[in-house]
C-alpha cells in the first residue's frame, strides 16, 4: 500500500474486518465496507459504510 499511496481504497466484506481495517489504516486510507454481492441501495441486504 505506501506504494500507491492515497491512491488505494480497501474494501471489506465482514464486520471484523471492517473494523480492524478501520483501526489499522483507517487514518492513512479509505476503506469502505459492502455487501459481498455488491448489491444496489434498494436491496434490504445492501451494505455501505466508510472510515
Amino acid at each position: 500500500m505506501n506504494a500507491y499511496g492515497s491512491y488505494v481504497l480497501l474494501i471489506e466484506y465482514s464486520d471484523d474486518d471492517f473494523a480492524r481495517g478501520c483501526s489499522q489504516y483507517g487514518a492513512t486510507h479509505t476503506i469502505v465496507r459492502r455487501d459481498l454481492y455488491l448489491v444496489g441501495p434498494i436491496d434490504p441486504s445492501y451494505v455501505f459504510d466508510g472510515c
